[in-house]
């Protein structure tokens, strides 16, 4: 099966943007499956016609000039894809012209006077995000005494937690330089876990070991430099998969976990209380920091606010109390 590509814009910029002629030429390439836009398609309801195409398609391309800023039906549509997180590629006249939260994305300047680079461009960028989703995940699955039982792969992570089966993750607690810890709160869309407090990590790829990944969430997660993350500044808290979770969330999504936990002490400044996309997560977060012993307090008075992946860190008392004398002696 090929690649689907959902086209947004607004109408009146169809003709400066060449709409059907770049649908034409990313369509006539072999990796392309569809490129889906809506005046050529269905010139009728353009919710009925989002809500049917983009949880199909691969990619997202948002052609961004000043009409966009007024547009609430491209914006619906540019939600509607972070929502079904799928990959966006804002192709802009000018970066002040894609939305904010968007601007941290891979981009392509849009030339009139040099076309065919632009249409090069991004069937380049196209094929560079599949590679790398395809690459992404293949997630080695466990019965719950953790026996290897497989491989699943990315596209079936939703059987991983629909029926459910045992994999492994990372949980890592990060410490700004100012002495707080990091901590997202999560998008009010969120699949799971929306407007909680949640922290840093993700599954382990097929290959990888809980450290090796942990060091990939950092790089993929804030941005942080591969090179920059020593095995040593890792410190592993409690045993490597002690963290073991099952717990469902209505319907149908359940997930259970054998987890290792990870305090990373960063150099890096990040600029707190602020709305942005994070890594590979393509999602509307919130990053925050708070003193250990005051996110404890928090904890404490409300631990239904916190997603299950810190939950189970400040719940146990013996990763308490190594945390906070790490912190202590750091």
């Amino acid at each position: 099966m090929g690649i689907n590509i959902f086209i947004s814009y607004v109408t009146t910029d169809a003709d400066f943007f060449k709409i059907s002629e770049i649908a034409e030429k990313i369509g006539n390439y072999p990796e392309i499956d569809k490129v889906l836009y809506w005046q050529r398609d269905a010139p009728g309801s353009i919710p009925d016609y989002m809500n049917k195409n983009i949880p199909i398609s691969d990619i997202f391309l948002l052609f961004c000039s000043q009409r966009i800023i007024d547009s609430e039906a491209v914006k619906a549509e540019w939600e509607t894809a972070l929502y079904f997180k799928k990959d966006i590629i804002p192709i802009f006249i000018d970066i002040t012209h894609v939305p904010p939260i968007l601007r941290r994305l891979h981009g392509i300047p849009f030339n009139i006077n040099d076309f065919d680079k632009i249409i090069d461009m991004t069937y380049e960028l196209i094929l560079k995000k599949i590679k790398y989703s395809n690459m992404m995940e293949n997630i080695r699955v466990y019965d719950k005494s953790m026996n290897y039982i497989g491989i699943r792969k990315r596209k079936e992570i939703h059987e991983i937690h629909e029926n459910p089966l045992w994999h492994k993750t990372c949980i890592i607690l990060v410490m700004h330089p100012n002495g707080k810890m990091l901590y997202i709160i999560r998008s009010k869309n969120s699949r799971i876990n929306p407007n909680l407090f949640d922290c840093f990590g993700g599954h382990l790829e097929d290959d990888e070991t809980y450290l090796e990944s942990a060091k990939r969430e950092l790089s993929e997660e804030l941005g942080i430099a591969k090179n920059v993350i020593k095995d040593k500044d890792l410190i592993q808290i409690g045993d490597e998969g002690q963290f073991k979770v099952a717990i469902e969330y209505p319907p149908k999504y359940q997930n259970y976990e054998f987890s290792t936990c990870y305090l990373y002490f960063s150099k890096e400044e990040f600029i707190l209380n602020a709305k942005e996309l994070f890594g590979t997560r393509n999602e509307l977060l919130e990053l925050r920091g708070d003193y250990f012993e005051d996110l404890l307090v928090k904890f404490n008075k409300d631990s239904s606010k916190f997603a299950d992946g810190i939950d189970r860190i400040l719940k146990d008392k013996n990763a308490v109390q190594e945390i906070e004398e790490l912190i202590k002696i750091h």
